[in-house]
């Protein structure tokens, strides 16, 4: 495919486009693609997942960095009124702002954003219905794992606490140019209507849990205290005791429902470290 364009792949952006798109048919079926459904599509490229999506009927909307797709964006459009394509960076936009109701989000992330882009979609979006995200297949495990599974870390806890996830498609690494060192997957993920378990502050919550795996190999206690430097080691194991959780435990083996008994625990604490009552 490649070989008849002027255009390689960049490194520095993490392009890999996937050429052999049996896997998408599943997907788009998640998506609900369809006349009746919105899409997002992060990273449009040479419109290998555009032109099927299109095909189903369903209102497309891409979001591009790199500029020298635009001819192929371009002429898509010209081609079909249902596709929309604005060359700017998905992480410094609303993807609410593009749609005036529900929507769909399908992209296939480089694995240096990947991350970035998911806590975009969790934290600062919510009119998107599902979304399909094709990722290193070793990211989409880390996502997927419960806890005390491999794997399991900050990122699964806040993934799964705002989403409902579920394994899509695996994805060779042949199927991509150029072909990259390891193998990919589709993740599914539906959104809840309201978070998983009740925390008493978003913003602390997240600030715990990802303290709880700043140092994966201490134990909750020393990381409580790394995070609060005023709490004494007594004070830190009453608090844990007070949430059900012994004070030897390590982040990777509590629950999310673990982790929300937690953060109410730790609520005065947490409020007095950013100087509130």
């Amino acid at each position: 495919m490649f070989s008849i364009l002027p255009l390689r792949p960049h490194k520095s952006l993490g392009q890999v486009f996937l050429i052999e798109r049996s896997s998408l048919s599943s997907c788009f079926t998640y998506l609900q693609a369809g006349p009746q459904r919105a899409i997002l599509e992060i990273g449009a490229g040479l419109g290998q997942a555009t032109r099927p999506l299109l095909g189903t009927g369903a209102e497309v909307t891409a979001l591009e960095l790199d500029r020298r797709f635009l001819p192929t964006l371009a002429g898509l459009a010209e081609e079909n009124a249902r596709f929309h394509f604005h060359l700017l960076d998905a992480q410094k936009v609303s993807w609410d702002g593009f749609f005036p109701g529900p929507y769909s989000v399908f992209g296939n992330l480089p694995f240096y954003l990947s991350t970035a882009l998911l806590e975009h979609l969790l934290e600062g979006e919510v009119n998107w219905v599902r979304a399909v995200f094709l990722l290193q297949e070793e990211v989409t495990q880390r996502l997927l794992a419960g806890s005390g599974e491999e794997g399991y870390g900050a990122l699964s806890i806040l993934t799964q606490l705002r989403a409902q996830l579920s394994p899509g498609p695996s994805v060779s690494r042949r199927c991509f140019d150029p072909i990259p060192r390891v193998d990919s997957a589709f993740l599914f993920l539906e959104r809840l209507s309201a978070p998983r378990v009740s925390v008493p502050n978003m913003k602390r919550f997240v600030a715990l849990v990802y303290g709880a795996f700043a140092q994966r190999r201490k134990t909750l206690t020393n990381n409580l205290l790394r995070m609060d430097p005023n709490l004494s080691r007594t004070q830190a194991a009453s608090l844990l005791d007070s949430a059900g959780i012994a004070e030897k435990r390590r982040g990777e083996t509590l629950s999310l429902e673990e982790f929300a008994r937690l953060a109410w625990a730790l609520e005065a604490p947490l409020a007095s470290l950013e100087g509130k009552p």
